[in-house]
């Protein structure tokens, strides 16, 4: 996980929708982020995937979304076991992650 502000070279990289804001770069697990993002939801752009996860690029605002979306579903008993389990381990990491910024 690295706080970033953008380069020029990122910035084309990324795209005009992070430029001059901070931007995250966190490794979250693929199950729900990947129905987080089938539900259209925001959740900025996939990087890569590998054994960690899914390396996810957002502004805090995404991933405030990805959270809230995350606590929702990690305490709902209406969606299956792995999805769940997928959501809380997603709300640890986000957490873990906003600890170090205060």
């Amino acid at each position: 996980m690295r706080n970033i502000y953008p380069t020029a070279e990122e910035q084309e990289y990324h795209g005009p929708k992070y430029s001059g804001e901070r931007t995250i770069e966190i490794w979250l697990p693929p199950h729900f982020y990947e129905d987080h993002v089938d539900r259209a939801l925001p959740a900025g752009q996939e990087l890569e995937q590998g054994k960690k996860g899914v390396l996810v690029f957002c502004n805090e605002a995404e991933l405030r979304e990805i959270l809230s979306d995350a606590k929702h579903y990690s305490e709902g008993s209406d969606y299956d076991l792995g999805l769940r389990s997928s959501a809380r381990a997603t709300v640890g990491r986000i957490k873990k992650y906003l600890e170090t910024l205060a």
